[in-house]
């Protein structure tokens, strides 16, 4: 006999935790199947027989883990929900090395991996469970994202990290909500278009608070001499940089541009980590 749903919110996930490696491992198999059928067929048309047949387990088995479908659904999308937060803490460690550019390709690129590892993730994301994720879980990531800003630009204050972290989370979830309503074939030019709004956003938001972090920006900022004075100079295009052979490595190093170890050493700051440099 079925046993009642429990759809209050929010939806619990799996109810038994497995003892055992049998146990462990037809929960696993549950899920598997799941995941399945979520992607391929939806989560409205998928059913607890249709989760239980491939499994070769009676429903009553499924039952003992999970009181409905809601939550097993539930229990995939808060194992993929941590995930994409170890992917993106992975990629925080990271950041110092990483231009605004760059940090945010990969952040696009972290997001548009695990969608394609977990083919189930944009329809559970669009199915109606009421799944609420930890508060404190929500504020760890976002802390996190915020750390990795600062790291990369000390002139921001606490304040202003955290405001560009959950801006960036916005932009990704956005980002994920486009995708699951576009076509498959689709899905890498709405990546590509947030690429470039989180890219733009990056750019401008961990580039303010001092007239001091323009070089973190990248803005070139240097010194002119003109009659016995010193002057700071800086632009807002690009700039060709002309010292010869020996003297143009030198001063881009110097200004913390080039093979990252090699910079570090003398404790110059990194700010475009180019490994292939290490040769010039």
């Amino acid at each position: 006999m079925r046993v009642p749903s429990i759809s209050s919110n929010p939806v619990r996930v799996a109810r038994v935790a497995p003892q055992q490696d049998r146990s462990a491992r037809r929960l696993a198999g549950f899920l598997q199947a799941a995941a399945e059928l979520f992607a391929a067929d939806g989560y409205e048309a998928t059913t607890m027989q249709a989760i239980a047949e491939p499994s070769d387990s009676s429903i009553g088995a499924l039952y003992n883990y999970f009181p409905d479908r809601e939550s097993v659904a539930a229990t995939l999308r808060q194992q993929y929900s941590e995930d994409l937060q170890s992917r993106v803490k992975s990629l925080m460690v990271e950041s110092n090395n990483l231009s605004a550019v760059r940090f945010a390709e990969l952040l696009v690129d972290c997001i548009t991996d695990c969608v394609q590892d977990r083919p189930a993730w944009l329809n559970l994301v669009a199915a109606p469970i009421p799944l609420h994720r930890a508060k404190s879980a929500r504020k760890a990531l976002r802390s996190t994202i915020a750390d990795a800003f600062r790291g990369k630009n000390p002139f921001l204050s606490r304040q202003r990290a955290l405001l560009a972290a959950n801006v960036a989370v916005q932009i990704v979830k956005g980002m994920t909500t486009l995708s699951r309503e576009a076509e498959a074939k689709s899905r890498d030019l709405v990546a590509a278009e947030f690429r470039k709004v989180l890219t733009s956003y990056l750019q401008r938001a961990l580039c303010e608070e001092s007239e001091r972090n323009r070089s973190w920006c990248k803005s070139p900022l240097g010194a002119l001499m003109t009659g016995g004075e010193v002057k700071d100079i800086a632009a807002d295009k690009k700039v060709i940089l002309v010292a010869r052979a020996i003297a143009s490595p030198k001063v881009l190093m110097l200004s913390g541009v080039g093979e990252g170890n090699a910079l570090r050493s003398p404790g110059i700051r990194v700010i475009e980590n180019l490994p292939d440099s290490k040769e010039l």
